[in-house]
């Protein structure tokens, strides 16, 4: 009797599972399910919603993608293919994640397409006939855990160390990281890469490439174009593990960055991966607004002096003016030059009294 109640005990504390994963393998015949640990009543409806979009082409290798829910459901599935390099040539394999919250899957999508990335040579190269190797198995078993929960982990292990963390990569620094396990030093790449902003400008400089090619007026954007000399004179961070603590060879920082793994740091967000990367995108999009306000100023104050001077209030008031000015760039404008020449000069008098 006791040990009845010890293991319904046990039952109870056992966490539900909320992230699910299924494998498939598609040839000319049929789809078939290679590994998943569904119940046979999801599996079977997954297969089915599968097999329709594959009938109306609507599966395209490489290339990730969200099932809609249905009637109010508010679990999401991300599906991706690619073809199998066995003998069999049209057939393809299919990574199937599934999760309780579907805004998981929009928010971490570049992570779980990157966890795609990395699994798909291992399933390539699987032989059709056999059983999921316990690697490919335990990847698929755990992607939650890779590709979203990083966030919660790197959070708690960096503590107070965080901000200057989110410094260097809106800073676009270099990141070193050695010690430790593993699995922390990838947590600590992921976490760094959700922060940067280099994928957020390189969009935009191509935007701006594109618009300058069709506007005779030249291109308005005065994001920075990083040369050669500047980018072998990249300043790096370097962050060193040990059992006892990790450190950062870098205490810069300032308000804006700050403020921002302040609320990263809240007890209520900390564990929590989907609030931690809003919190995350929010300041990506606060920073962006920030720069396009800033580019506005700037190209009035090239005519104005009042309008300098509110510049010159923005740049102070936003407690991060050296990462807004490390990002704008002179090309096409001496006068925006010289006003950047003068804000500089302005902030650092006033940094030193």
């Amino acid at each position: 009797m006791d040990d009845e109640k010890d293991a319904e005990t046990q039952k109870d504390e056992e966490p539900l599972l909320s992230h699910f994963y299924c494998l498939f393998l598609h040839n000319s015949a049929e789809l078939i399910i290679k590994k998943t640990n569904l119940d046979n009543e999801k599996s079977q409806k997954l297969k089915n919603l599968l097999e329709q979009r594959l009938e109306k082409g609507q599966v395209h290798s490489g290339i990730g993608a969200v099932l809609p829910s249905e009637n109010g459901d508010k679990s999401g599935c991300y599906y991706n293919s690619f073809e199998s390099s066995g003998q069999t040539s049209s057939s393809k394999y299919i990574i199937c994640l599934l999760t309780e919250v579907e805004q998981t899957l929009d928010l971490f999508r570049t992570d779980i397409d990157r966890l795609c990335l990395e699994l798909k040579p291992s399933i390539q190269a699987m032989n059709p006939e056999g059983d999921v190797p316990d690697d490919i198995g335990a990847s698929l078993q755990n992607w939650h855990s890779i590709a979203v929960d990083y966030m919660v982990r790197c959070n708690l292990a960096l503590g107070d160390n965080l901000k200057y963390l989110v410094y260097a990569a809106l800073m676009d620094h270099k990141l070193q990281v050695s010690g430790g396990t593993e699995e922390l030093q990838t947590d600590i790449k992921r976490f760094y890469a959700a922060c940067s902003m280099s994928d957020i400008l390189s969009q935009l400089r191509e935007s701006r490439a594109t618009q300058a090619d069709h506007s005779p007026m030249g291109s308005i954007d005065m994001l920075t174009d990083l040369n050669t000399t500047q980018a072998e004179s990249q300043a790096a961070l370097t962050v060193s593990i040990t059992e006892d603590s990790i450190k950062l060879d870098s205490s810069d920082c300032n308000l804006f960055c700050e403020e921002w793994a302040g609320k990263l740091a809240k007890a209520e967000y900390r564990e929590n991966a989907l609030r931690l990367k809003q919190i995350i995108d929010l300041l990506k999009l606060k920073f962006i607004q920030t720069m396009n306000v800033l580019k506005r100023l700037l190209r009035d104050a090239e005519k104005d002096f009042y309008t300098l001077y509110r510049t010159f209030l923005f740049l102070r008031d936003s407690g991060n003016n050296e990462i807004l000015l490390h990002y704008v760039s002179t090309e096409g404008s001496s006068e925006t030059a010289k006003v950047l020449v003068v804000l500089r000069d302005f902030i650092q008098e006033q940094t030193v009294q």
